[in-house]
């Protein structure tokens, strides 16, 4: 056999999967196209929550102080006000954006309430209640201990979106999963 000559340490670069996407900002992921053979940009995940509000700068300061979101991008509109922005938390990205009902994009106050909950695993949920209490979120559920082995509360945010916070608590199997009564 052939002995492989190993590669010099200072041709070869190594950087992490993160540093190769930024060059690539407007190509298309190569995971999404082979794996499901749709075009997706570069760090953009296949599902994202878009959530209309009144007042973006205001949703972005609640969102930071009492989730820990981090604010990623702000886009002011003609009249100098934000009309979009988008939020990390994680590797995930939540995008905020003033309402427009001629294009049917409403916040829950339009619609009487949401017929949607935006659920968020965090590492710590007891804590993160907590941190949403004390910048003035409005707890709608109160932790709890659920059958399917997710600690979780829920949080209205300003604008009246749902929003159910979870921490895995214990791995439940499905055929051990049972409702309460």
């Amino acid at each position: 056999m052939k002995s492989r000559k190993k590669p010099s340490p200072k041709k070869a670069k190594i950087r992490p999967a993160h540093a190769r996407q930024k060059k690539r900002s407007v190509a298309a992921q190569p995971w999404a196209q082979r794996i499901f053979g749709i075009k997706v940009p570069a760090m953009v995940q296949l599902v994202s929550v878009y959530l209309n509000v009144k007042d973006v700068d205001a949703a972005l300061a609640f969102y930071g102080n009492a989730f820990g979101f981090k604010k990623k991008l702000v886009m002011p509109g003609p009249d100098g006000q934000s009309f979009h922005a988008e939020l990390l938390h994680g590797n995930c990205t939540i995008m905020i954006g003033r309402p427009a009902p001629e294009s049917g994009y409403k916040t829950p106050a339009d619609l009487g309430g949401t017929p949607a909950t935006v659920y968020v695993y965090v590492k710590d949920v007891d804590a993160l209640a907590a941190q949403a209490r004390a910048a003035g979120a409005q707890i709608v559920r109160e932790l709890k201990d659920e059958f399917w082995g997710d600690r979780v509360c829920g949080i209205a945010d300003l604008d009246g979106h749902l929003w159910y916070f979870a921490t895995l608590k214990r791995i439940v199997p499905p055929s051990e999963m049972k409702p309460p009564a």
